[in-house]
């Protein structure tokens, strides 16, 4: 028969690889300020499967898969003063997808058998809230704000295909100074998604 390395096979964790990346650019002058962050992180994990070797006239092969997923994360923030107001809009991105890789491997030659791809999964979100301030006002300070969030998957797994959901939400609050050892925090919420009822809290 063949003699082959079986000592990597059916592990009880599987070998995994893994890059992270990321950088920062910032922009600032006089009452604005904008700056973009980037971040990325690949990861592979290997499952080597069980061991054919039960022919002794031919070579023994393993039934592999691997994981690979990428991520890339991208922010967009500002911050301008106009006035008395403080205006901070906030823009941000998420791409994750994730597929698996089925192949066979001699391995005695270590040759490889083409990939196919069984599965896949992909999540994508994209976000945005801008919030106006208003500070040191005569009887304490006003926030203002948007905010929205507009997820979207899809893969395989998922029975249905490709899902989407959005959720908006408008809201106030304020910080009313009583006296100097007294503050009242009212505030008020109120959302709207596309997928479940929502209640102003």
């Amino acid at each position: 028969g063949n003699e082959a390395d079986f000592d990597n096979h059916n592990r009880q964790r599987y070998p995994k690889k893994q890059y992270f990346g990321g950088g920062l650019i910032r922009y600032s002058q006089d009452n604005f300020s904008l700056h973009y962050r980037l971040d990325f992180q690949d990861e592979s994990i290997i499952n080597l499967g069980q061991i054919n070797d039960l022919d002794p006239d031919s070579e023994p092969t393993s039934s592999n898969q691997d994981y690979l997923t990428t991520r890339w994360m991208h922010q967009l923030q500002s911050e301008i003063q106009l006035g008395k107001w403080s205006i901070n809009p906030v823009i941000s991105f998420t791409d994750y997808e994730r597929i698996t890789e089925n192949y066979t491997t001699f391995l005695t030659s270590d040759l490889e058998t083409d990939r196919r791809q069984t599965q896949s999964t992909f999540f994508r979100t994209f976000f945005f809230r801008n919030t106006a301030s208003m500070n040191n006002l005569r009887w304490g300070s006003l926030q203002l704000g948007l905010e929205s969030t507009i997820d979207n998957g899809g893969g395989s797994r998922l029975l249905d295909g490709e899902q989407f959901m959005e959720d908006v939400a408008l809201f106030a609050s304020a910080e009313i100074k009583v006296s100097p050892a007294i503050s009242i925090r009212p505030g008020i919420r109120h959302s709207y998604n596309s997928v479940y009822e929502t209640a102003p809290t």
